[in-house]
């Protein structure tokens, strides 16, 4: 297993690069995952939300409201850095999910009524840390909220793309897909000119939704964001998106501790 401080450290350098790109939500993002979260998330007067690998806090920007008391934790120092420059009215702080020690602090300061972690399981090496102390983090009824690129339809490792007459069609008709049913572990580039390539971990669906079940977390909400069903479009005509208009290049779940 690829240890931790490796992701880390690639964060850690690419921190403020990202953040210059991403800002307070890149298109993508403002398409495909603050919409969806904004939709499902219950946020009351005299909350506590947790951001769990928050970035630069562009998360909590969107859903900020005074009288809900926000708290993000990132293990980049320089992404959480700029945080706090942009966002000088939340608490932040530096932290590993990947570290059991974490989340005994974070379960002294809670019960937690909502638990975030946008775009983020797919750059954990280790999910077992974080899904054993969801349930011990949450209010009896909090949700826990994630969102991920889309295990089927948005993993460059084994999905195959074809131009043919200046459009983005899928090889004979289809969008080949391999390896989906192994998890493992790539490298890549999220965003074009990306100076350092990130780590990724590829787990199925089913996977990936076990690991909480095993928590006894229930399971109410499952989006498949499509861009033409979508409200909004913040994409430009030339995005690999707008092109594949059909097929989903989010999931987000939504889950509830109920005992």
């Amino acid at each position: 297993m690829i240890d931790s401080k490796i992701t880390q450290t690639v964060w850690e350098n690419i921190g403020v690069w990202w953040d210059d790109k991403v800002g307070d939500g890149d298109a993508f993002h403002r398409t495909f995952i603050f919409p969806i979260i904004k939709r499902l998330i219950e946020i009351e007067k005299g909350q506590k939300i947790l951001d769990l690998g928050c970035g630069n806090g562009s998360l909590i920007r969107e859903l900020y409201s005074e009288n809900v008391d926000f708290l993000g934790i990132d293990f980049s120092s320089s992404l959480l850095d700029k945080a706090k420059e942009r966002t000088p009215h939340v608490q932040f702080e530096l932290g590993d999910l990947t570290d059991d020690n974490l989340y005994q602090n974070l379960k002294n300061r809670g019960p937690w009524d909502s638990i975030l972690c946008s775009m983020v399981l797919h750059d954990c090496p280790d999910l077992k840390p974080l899904s054993e102390n969801i349930s011990r983090l949450l209010r009896i009824d909090g949700e826990f909220i994630f969102s991920i690129p889309h295990p089927c339809f948005n993993m460059p490792l084994y999905m195959s793309l074809v131009h043919k007459d200046g459009k983005l069609i899928a090889d004979g008709g289809t969008i080949t897909l391999t390896g989906y049913s192994q998890s493992q572990h790539f490298v890549g580039k999220g965003k074009p000119n990306q100076p350092i390539e990130h780590h990724n971990f590829h787990r199925p669906i089913g996977t990936l939704l076990k690991t909480f079940f095993d928590q006894g977390l229930v399971l109410t909400a499952y989006e498949e964001p499509v861009l033409r069903d979508l409200e909004h479009n913040y994409l430009t005509p030339e995005n690999l998106w707008s092109k594949l208009s059909e097929f989903p290049p989010a999931l987000i779940c939504k889950f509830k501790r109920i005992k």
